[in-house]
């Protein structure tokens, strides 16, 4: 879990071709249902768009995945952040549970770090939710 002080908790990413983020699969491990809002936020963490999405309980033994329709239309630049601005309980993964930053986002751009609470303090361990 994470420390409700510290929202929105997400990822970075450059992107060095626009395209369509279509949708994101998030891990939930809450066992009661909750709402889990996504924000697009540019470089200055501006909101750019915003999905509101009602999500179904998930569990803590075996998370349960859960795919949010997004359809945002990501254009050519750099500090994109995917972030959750509210949620329920769901999986990140920690160093150990990851090889390292950057992850390509196909021939279009990279995911650069994790990222917390709309600031520019790197999370190079830390890989916030989004799949």
């Amino acid at each position: 879990t994470v420390n409700p002080g510290t929202a929105p908790w997400g990822l970075v990413f450059d992107a060095s071709d626009s395209f369509i983020l279509n949708s994101v699969d998030v891990f939930l491990a809450s066992a009661t249902p909750g709402t889990l809002v996504v924000q697009l936020k540019d470089i200055d963490f501006n909101i750019v768009e915003e999905v509101t999405a009602a999500a179904p309980a998930g569990n803590s033994g075996t998370p349960l995945q859960f795919t949010v329709e997004l359809d945002f239309e990501i254009p050519v630049g750099n500090g994109w952040r995917l972030v959750a601005a509210e949620s329920p309980v769901m999986v990140r993964e920690f160093s150990s549970g990851h090889p390292g930053f950057p992850y390509p986002i196909g021939t279009v751009g990279s995911v650069t770090q994790g990222t917390i609470n709309d600031s520019n303090t790197s999370k190079p361990g830390l890989y916030y939710f989004f799949l």
